[in-house]
Formats: C-alpha cells, structure tokens, sequence
C-alpha cells in the first residue's frame, strides 16, 4: 500500500548511495534482499551492490532487491 510520500527513485544505484539518498528523504530499510542467477552462491550484501527494485510500504519504509556487480 503506498503512502502520499513518494519514495525516491534509486534504481541503479549502489547501495551506498542509495541509503544515504533514503536517510535524507526520511525513509527506512525494512530489508534488503540479494538476487543471483542461479547455483550463484550468495555471500554478505555489500554497499558496492546495485539497486534494482524498491518496494515501498505504507508509511516512509520500504524493501530494497539488490544484484552484485558483474
């Protein structure tokens, strides 16, 4: 369910980036999720890796999906 507050637009990204970007706008991560090709062995989620997906909840949260670089 959306809010009236418009989460801003992070896709591309890096992580890094993208949580200082959010900070600023008063939003918080609820969780970040990593995405691999399969049989690709995940490892810690790192803030070199690449915003691709932001889903934002009722209120200023939102849920981050994040690939590592190629």
């Amino acid at each position: 369910m959306l809010n009236e507050g418009v989460c801003p637009n992070i896709s591309g990204f890096l992580l890094s980036d993208a949580r200082l970007i959010l900070d600023k706008s008063g939003f918080k991560i609820n969780k970040i999720v990593e995405t691999s090709p399969p049989k690709q062995i995940k490892g810690e989620i790192e803030e070199s890796f690449r915003v691709i997906k932001i889903t934002q909840y009722n209120g200023k949260t939102c849920d981050l999906l994040v690939c590592r670089p190629l």
